[in-house]
């Protein structure tokens, strides 16, 4: 009985192992700065890219990037500054001032440096493009 747990564990272990990879084909890495009225960003805070049309054959995933105070990031899918699979996105910007405060109506509208109205930017990533350089300059809310 404990062979047989034994080996399908490992049946699963090999199986689990055979799905991971350090690399995931097609992915392409987008890197980039954001600034704010030109001038580096007020504090730290991360960009959304949000899948709005995929290439048929390829996967489709959100992915994310972390920027500090110089702007500066590279896009994450799976492991950090892998890039993202080909496709249209939509890049949403979040720089925070302070916490949201969650009992307000709109938590995110006063915390926010982004100025209101602000929608982001549409992204193009082609199959087989190499990397690609996205600089975004956010309107600062006044």
């Amino acid at each position: 009985m404990l062979s047989t747990i034994v080996k399908t564990l490992a049946a699963a272990s090999l199986v689990a192992a055979a799905g991971c990879s350090d690399g995931y084909d097609g992915l392409v890495p987008v890197s980039g700065t954001v600034t704010f009225n030109g001038a580096p960003p007020p504090a730290g805070g991360f960009l959304s890219f949000i899948p709005t049309e995929r290439v048929p054959g390829q996967p489709s995933r959100p992915a994310r990037a972390v920027f500090q105070t110089d702007g500066v990031y590279e896009a994450t899918s799976f492991q950090e500054g892998d890039g993202i699979f080909p496709g249209r996105y939509t890049v949403q910007v979040t720089c925070n001032k302070e916490q949201p405060d969650y009992s307000k109506k709109d938590p995110f509208r006063e915390a926010s440096y982004v100025a209101d109205g602000y929608e982001g930017q549409n992204l193009v990533v082609e199959e087989g493009s190499d990397e690609l350089s996205l600089n975004l300059d956010v309107p600062l809310k006044k």
